[in-house]
């Protein structure tokens, strides 16, 4: 038998330890990155939250060896990134005691240097009952109280001109409000404002409490947060470099927003506003001002918010609605740059309003959802909204004010078209696919088939609707069987004896419930000669949350194999482990994941990758494979020593 080498010898003739610092370095940025090779999108990626996972690397890499650690320390871009959560908290005390472990934040400011911060702080509780302080519904105490979130506030608030990205996010409103007030109280105390931030995500995951009609809880209305009307500074321009701001179930102070907004027209990309109860909404006035200085938006998603109005007949205007009279006041805003809009609507007057507040001619992708109360047993008809999209006839627009005259609809550069829970009259759905000739892909979700029924050629009408339809995605159709398989294919041979473009991709997706269904649409799919087009699919089981398994723990008096007996209080306390493990891993020196005892001389399973889709890893280059190589060698360095890089 082979003589085995000494774990220590072997690692100072490893081809990792001869780089220069410089590229072991950039090869620690590489492996912080949050990146995909499916997504080019800067501004996507400030959209994409991390979390407690994927700030560990800096951790481990600090714990592989001296070097390592020293070039770790130095390299002040991989500190950056800092989640704030639950986990941080001291759990050998009881729920009224725990305190925040500020060390872990104040470790990450410090190493950071005067790098630009990404900041996550995740207030949710997995195990939230839905009820709240203050709304006179139970007696839930949060783990993450409005006391944690001052203490992390209180941290990250002296470092505020390095922000570029802030997500918060909270199942209730206490929490939140802790932290808008303590940005707003030193915003307007200091003058101080965010010269670097580029994304801004406030979030309350209540969608339920955005059905009211007064906020609630109603004790913590106020003060509202960016209301500038106290401020001893001047706060115009406060954030000259957003791009990306996301407000769910969180309200400001609306008409001071735009003052804050970027006085550079082609700054914001992005704008998100949703789950506001009817009193917290941006009137009509306010909403336009907010739009108005927002030209250069690419996205905009409108879902529960905005100027409110109940639903009424079809042939009575709702109360204050005004025509188009030319006037500056009553047009739409003009947003040129507009590709893709998302509106949730919980009422088809609502929905149409605010459409009508938007010129967006060349916008490409629709999402249209009903989303009003589940409780609710009254069902929201959306044919008027279905036709104003489709060709203007809605009443309460005049056409000739609002298109040219080809009587073409609001969005004639429309390709994509996606609809949710909508529900409509027959006629209204022909209405939208026979004037929408420039449509590639229909997205249908929880719908009747009369949407799929509406794609048919009428015998009486030339066109065809939607001739150069590609991608038809159908999730969740009602009483969606064999026989409506049969039916979509015959729809699809008539379309093409029509002149219309065939098909290429088709999707469905059986509704939960019924997935013994499947088998028959298959057998249809199969017998028609679909199958290399039509992919035919059931909902994933749900899984209920287990504890994790399968993470080893070396023993609590293990010595770094190098000798190395620096204490630094970061690496000591955070390394290996899952995310429920953290507590006890603060207690403990450096820990690195050991792999199986009888490996047959492999290595054991990679547990970290840059890029898992679908439960695949893909390398998109050589770099991300030699990055994650050496992660991962940081991670096994104990027992697997030997591995190098060639």
């Amino acid at each position: 038998m082979p003589r085995r080498l000494s774990p220590l010898v072997l690692r100072d003739t490893s081809g990792v330890h001869q780089l220069p610092p410089e590229l072991l370095s950039y090869i620690f940025e590489l492996a912080c990155l949050d990146y995909s090779p499916f997504d080019n999108d800067r501004a996507e990626h400030f959209l994409r939250p991390f979390g407690t996972e994927t700030i560990k690397p800096p951790v481990v890499f600090s714990g592989v060896c001296k070097r390592w650690r020293s070039v770790a320390h130095a390299t002040g871009s991989i500190w950056s990134r800092i989640c704030i959560t639950a986990e941080l908290l001291f759990s050998d005390v009881p729920v009224s005691q725990k305190t925040l472990r500020t060390d872990y934040i104040s470790s990450f400011l410090r190493r950071s240097q005067n790098r630009p911060l990404d900041i996550v702080i995740d207030a949710r509780d997995p195990y939230w009952d839905f009820s709240e302080p203050g709304m006179g519904i139970g007696a839930y105490s949060p783990p993450f109280s409005a006391a944690h979130m001052s203490t992390a506030l209180m941290l990250l608030l002296p470092h505020i001109i390095r922000w570029r990205s802030l997500d918060i996010m909270t199942d209730i409103w206490c929490t939140i409000h802790a932290a808008l007030t303590a940005i707003n109280e030193h915003m307007t105390s200091t003058g101080a404002s965010f010269p670097r931030l580029e994304s801004l995500t406030l979030m309350r995951c209540n969608d339920y409490t955005s059905y009211a009609s007064i906020f609630e809880p109603s004790l913590l209305k106020t003060p509202t947060f960016l209301d500038v009307s106290s401020a001893l500074h001047s706060c115009t321009g406060k954030m000259p470099l957003l791009r990306n701001l996301v407000l769910r179930g969180v309200h400001v102070d609306w008409s001071s927003l735009p003052s804050l907004l970027p006085a550079d027209p082609t700054r914001m990309r992005y704008l998100e506003l949703g789950s506001h109860a009817r009193d917290v909404r941006p009137n009509e006035a306010e909403f336009r001002g907010i739009l108005s200085v927002c030209p250069a938006l690419e996205r905009l998603s409108i879902d529960g918010s905005g100027p409110f109005e109940m639903d009424i007949p079809v042939d009575s205007p709702p109360p204050g609605h005004q025509p188009f009279t030319g006037e500056e006041e009553n047009m739409p805003v003009h947003l040129p740059m507009l590709r893709e809009l998302c509106l949730g609507y919980r009422s088809v007057t609502a929905g149409q309003k605010l459409l009508e507040l938007l010129d967006a001619p060349h916008l490409h992708s629709l999402t249209l959802s009903d989303t009003t109360n589940p409780i609710d047993p009254m069902d929201i008809d959306a044919s008027g909204l279905l036709r104003y999209l489709g060709a203007g006839s809605g009443r309460l627009v005049p056409i000739s004010t609002m298109y040219d005259s080809k009587g073409l609809g609001p969005f004639p550069c429309l390709r994509k078209l996606s609809l949710t829970g909508t529900k409509a009259v027959f006629p209204a759905i022909q209405d939208i696919f026979r004037n929408m000739d420039k449509l590639t892909r229909i997205e249908l979700h929880c719908v009747s088939m009369d949407f799929v029924r509406a794609l048919k050629p009428s015998e009486v009408v030339v066109a065809c609707p939607c001739p150069l339809l590609k991608v038809l995605s159908l999730k969740d159709i009602e009483y969606f069987s064999y026989e409506q398989m049969e039916e979509l294919i015959k729809i699809e041979e008539s379309r093409v004896a029509k002149g219309a473009r065939p098909l290429t991709e088709v999707h469905v997706r059986i509704r939960r419930g019924l997935e013994n269904l499947k088998d028959g649409v298959q057998t249809v799919v199969e017998q028609q000669g679909w199958s290399e087009r039509c992919q035919v699919t059931v909902p994933e089981p749900i899984h209920f949350p287990e504890d994790d398994e399968g993470w080893n723990e070396s023993s609590d008096d293990s010595e770094d194999e190098t000798g190395d007996s620096d204490d630094d209080s970061v690496e000591d306390n955070l390394t290996n482990g899952s995310p429920s493990e953290w507590d006890e891993a603060w207690e403990e020196h450096i820990r690195i994941l050991e792999g199986p005892e009888e490996s047959n001389g492999k290595l054991p399973a990679r547990p970290f990758s840059l890029n898992t889709i679908d439960g695949q890893t893909y390398y998109s280059t050589p770099v991300q494979q030699l990055v994650m190589d050496v992660y991962y060698m940081a991670q096994t360095s104990t027992n697997h020593a030997s591995f190098s890089i060639s």
